[in-house]
């Protein structure tokens, strides 16, 4: 065999085997587009962001009175992989949350705002939320429900606390606010923007201390329906 046929089939060979890697390093770059595909379907896929996004802004159209946090992706958490959504009132800055968990297939899950004792308190259980009784999400406006018994429930305890500080004080007692003397308490005294931290006695004086707070949204647009407590 002559050199040159000898050259001529090596640079067959050659050729073929680069074929067989331009094919090897097409199909890798085809799995690799795939893959990141697959993992960007993955994501928009999540349950939070296929369920509980879309659910919470029909929640939110339905409550223009809360300021909804839907910024950015759900977190989730805990052994029950829950997934909380929280708001604030804009009048009275009452916190509210809708707590959701995954169902099975395409449902959703959301804790009724009960619980048992299923678990023992402080147990692995209890701590991960397992005590939460849940529901299967039927309609957009059992969440609405929720929250409008969430808000009540918590008008009706600060208005319990409220009515409980006042009955321990009187005008004349002393007052405390971000600890400094503010002298005798009067009916006027920092309308709407500072809260009760503390409640005693000093020696034979009642003594209220107040701490500070900022304004809210709701206050700083309409200060003159701000209440004096």
């Amino acid at each position: 065999m002559k050199l040159s046929d000898i050259q001529a089939a090596h640079t067959i060979q050659d050729q073929e085997l680069q074929r067989v890697k331009d094919k090897i390093e097409m199909r890798q770059a085809q799995i690799h587009r795939l893959e990141k595909k697959k993992e960007r379907a993955y994501e928009n896929s999540s349950w939070t962001t296929q369920l509980v996004n879309p659910v919470m802004r029909e929640v939110e159209k339905l409550t223009p009175h809360i300021k909804w946090k839907l910024e950015g992706k759900p977190f989730v958490s805990g052994m029950r992989s829950n997934c909380s959504v929280f708001g604030k009132t804009i009048e009275d800055g009452i916190t509210v949350a809708v707590t959701f968990t995954p169902g099975v297939g395409s449902n959703l899950n959301f804790d009724i705002g009960e619980v048992r004792s299923q678990f023992q308190r402080g147990s692995i259980g209890d701590l991960n939320g397992f005590n939460q009784r849940t529901k299967k999400l039927e309609s957009i406006h059992e969440l609405v429900d929720l929250v409008a018994r969430s808000e009540q429930e918590e008008k009706v305890r600060r208005k319990e606390k409220h009515d409980e500080f006042k009955g321990e004080f009187i005008e004349g007692d002393s007052v405390v606010v971000n600890n400094k003397e503010r002298g005798i308490l009067h009916k006027y005294l920092e309308p709407g923007f500072c809260e009760i931290f503390f409640a005693g006695e000093r020696g034979v004086e009642k003594v209220r201390v107040y701490v500070m707070r900022k304004p809210t949204e709701w206050e700083v647009a309409n200060p003159d329906r701000v209440e004096s407590w």
